[in-house]
Parts: structure tokens; C-alpha cells; sequence
């Protein structure tokens, strides 16, 4: 391999923000290497036109599994603080709010009990490209009302510590 080609793959690395070059000191990955794939991987897909269609199929793949992950790995205090975004999110709903941040928080929530950082930052990616279809999807009163149900069953799941059963109820969300 020729010095112009692994100069030129360094260049496109530190476009991506994988690597820093400081000229005269030399070539270091990223401090924070997951945020930069991330964020370059947020930046394949929103640019794609297939984007949000392949963002929802790789969603319907990965909470699940995130929300199983959480099961596993949950503390008192963490259900704690899924209740308490679930009430907040029903007082939303019954006073005529969308409970849309709540929704958000409550899919966060689980992917920080994971304490996994790459899980937390995709989840967060992801939630990202599709907010302005999850926005789109609450307006309705009964999706709000539907989309809160199934969240108290996915608390329940993973209140129990089941992550067959705590995948399951994820995946029909």
C-alpha cells in the first residue's frame, strides 16, 4: 500500500471523526470512538433514501434486545425512574398531551440500565432520525393512549427481571 493511500484513508478517518491529525505529532483515534461511529453511522442514513424504512426495520431488531439487556441489568432504582417517566407520561396523555417526551425518555431510560455506552448512543441515533414520525404517530389520542399501555407492560417485564418476557413486550410495542 502506497503512503498516498494511507494518507489519504487517514483523511477520510479524521473526516469521520474516527481519528484527530495534529501535524507534527501524529495520527490518534478519538477520544470518544463510539459517539464518532455513531455519529457517522446517523449520518449514512439520514443522507440514504431508504433511511427511515431501514432505521424503523433496525429498531424493531435492537430494543428488543436492548429492552431483554435491561431486564437482566436493572437496579431498584432504575424501575424506580420508569415509573415515575410513566406516570408522568399518563398525567400528559389525560390532560390532552401527546406524552411524546415521556415516550422518549422511557425508551432512554431502559437503554441507560443497560449501562452500555454504544447501546445508549445508538438508541439515542435512532430515536433521533425517527422523532418526527414518533411526534407524527402520538397525535392520535388513542395511539398515545395504546403506545402508554404498552409501556406499563414492558415496565412489568422488566420489574419481574424476565427478559424473554421483557423482549417479548418490546417487540410488540
Amino acid at each position: 500500500m502506497s503512503r498516498a493511500s494511507v494518507r489519504e484513508a487517514m483523511r477520510l478517518l479524521d473526516e469521520k471523526g474516527l481519528v484527530v491529525i495534529r501535524p507534527g505529532a501524529g495520527t490518534f483515534v478519538t477520544e470518544d470512538v463510539v459517539e464518532a461511529i455513531v455519529q457517522a453511522f446517523s449520518n449514512l442514513l439520514s443522507d440514504s433514501s431508504d433511511g427511515v424504512g431501514d432505521v424503523f426495520e433496525m429498531r424493531l431488531l435492537l430494543e428488543p434486545h436492548v429492552a431483554s439487556l435491561a431486564a437482566q441489568r436493572v437496579t431498584d432504582a432504575d424501575i424506580e425512574r420508569l415509573r415515575q417517566i410513566l406516570k408522568e407520561q399518563n398525567a400528559d396523555i389525560e390532560a390532552g398531551g401527546t406524552g411524546v417526551a415521556y415516550d422518549t425518555a422511557f425508551h432512554f431510560a431502559i437503554a441507560n440500565t443497560t449501562n452500555n455506552s454504544a447501546l445508549v448512543a445508538v438508541t439515542h441515533a435512532v430515536s433521533d432520525i425517527l422523532s418526527q414520525s414518533r411526534e407524527d404517530s402520538l397525535m392520535s389520542p388513542e395511539r398515545s393512549k395504546k403506545s402508554l399501555h404498552s409501556h406499563v407492560q414492558i415496565l412489568a417485564a422488566i420489574e419481574s427481571r424476565d427478559p424473554e418476557a421483557t423482549e417479548f413486550a418490546m417487540h410488540e410495542h
